[in-house]
């Protein structure tokens, strides 16, 4: 839907609870699907070696492991699918204005 509404690419990161987020995302998914729960804080803490977050640069929007591996192939399939005959326009930078809040100081 994205390629057919103008989209010319897409991206992706697999969840990751930082701090505090990782209690409160917990508390939630327990009181809001019991019977979920368990196998999404499972399927999240694979992806992160054990944890709920990975701060590790190259892993920590990826993940790592049999559950990223299988997202990423997902992806790689369906981004070929609906965006093989698409390309992003040249980065045009002479288009830039600085914002007026500079004028302030």
């Amino acid at each position: 839907k994205a390629s057919e509404a103008g989209a010319l690419n897409a991206g992706y990161t697999v969840v990751r609870l930082n701090g505090q987020v990782a209690s409160l995302f917990k508390d939630w998914i327990i009181k809001t699907f019991p019977d979920r729960a368990h196998k999404v804080l499972h399927q999240i803490e694979a992806m992160h070696n054990g944890q709920l977050n990975d701060s590790e640069w190259g892993r920590r929007l990826t993940g790592d492991g049999n559950y990223a591996e299988m997202i990423a192939q997902l992806f790689k399939t369906a981004k070929k699918k609906y965006f093989s005959d698409k390309e992003m326009p040249a980065l045009n930078t002479s288009i830039f204005r600085r914002g007026g809040n500079y004028q302030l100081f």
